[in-house]
């Protein structure tokens, strides 16, 4: 099992789902995906790693960062 599977797997036992934030924060999505585009995998040195985002239904968001490459997630 890949570790964005496992990440969504403990996400969702939290209440989280995968999807962009809410309206109020559409500014931080974009700059979290612009952040991710330019970031380097720490594990394998990829650059261009994968935005994650996830919400639950009270707004809270969490934002991750991913390697297409080798599948490492950081939250950020």
């Amino acid at each position: 099992m890949s570790e964005l599977t496992q990440l969504q797997i403990h996400l969702a036992t939290l209440g989280f789902y995968p999807a962009g934030p809410h309206l109020g924060m559409v500014n931080s999505a974009r700059n979290d995906r612009e952040v991710c585009a330019r970031a380097i995998c720490e594990v394998c040195g990829w650059k261009g790693l994968l935005y994650k985002p996830f919400v639950t239904s009270t707004r809270a968001y969490r934002a991750f960062s991913c390697c297409p490459r080798c599948g490492d997630c950081s939250e950020f």
